[in-house]
């Protein structure tokens, strides 16, 4: 491959080495540009025997989160911020409790990559539902956010995260469930005003 485009969106161009053999796919060398970023990493799929079988290794540097905008739903994708982190994972079958994962995300502020978003028409209903904040709103504050993961018991994912903006920071500590299930300590720092 040399270049992978979904929904115009550019989010692939690079190289892969892959070759199949014996039901084993392998992906390896896999190195490019996307979103404004770089990645690498490499993939192997044994499709037989049953269950299927994979281990992946994703490194991923000054992804621009703005670009995935027509990727995803009004509000989900961060202004003004870069992502970096590396993911491994692994899996026996289709089961969440045996997905093995660990890894680490930063994103860091960057006002130079903020893409202007064209005024809305006036009249023209909002997406958003009463009470909620977009995702986009509740991280703009943030100056830089670290996250920590990895798979614990299964389906649940032990996670250390910190959000540091330019008044307080935000510490969380704790478990995810795949299924929606939270757990976290909150620790809430602010910065001496004098």
């Amino acid at each position: 491959f040399q270049e992978i485009n979904f929904k115009e969106v550019n989010v692939f161009a690079g190289k892969l080495d892959f070759y199949y053999s014996e039901g084993i796919l392998t992906i390896d060398r896999l190195a490019g540009e996307t979103l404004g970023g770089h990645l690498n990493g490499n993939l192997v799929l044994e499709v037989f025997p049953t269950p299927m079988n994979y281990q992946a290794e994703i490194r991923i540097k000054d992804l621009i989160l703005e670009k995935i905008h027509p990727l995803v739903p009004k509000g989900i994708a961060p202004t003004g911020k870069r992502l970096s982190g590396e993911i491994k994972a692994s899996r026996s079958g289709f089961s969440p409790e045996r997905l093995q994962a660990r890894g680490w995300l930063k994103a860091i502020r960057s006002s130079l990559d903020i893409i202007p978003t064209p005024p809305k028409p006036s009249g023209q209903p909002t997406e958003q539902l009463p009470f909620t904040l977009p995702l986009d709103e509740a991280l703009k504050p943030f100056n830089q956010i670290d996250l920590e993961f990895e798979t614990s018991q299964g389906a649940m994912l032990r996670v250390n995260a910190s959000m540091v903006s330019d008044a307080s920071s935000i510490r969380l500590n704790g478990t995810a469930g795949l299924g929606g299930k939270l757990d976290f300590d909150v620790n809430f720092i602010t910065q001496d005003a004098s």
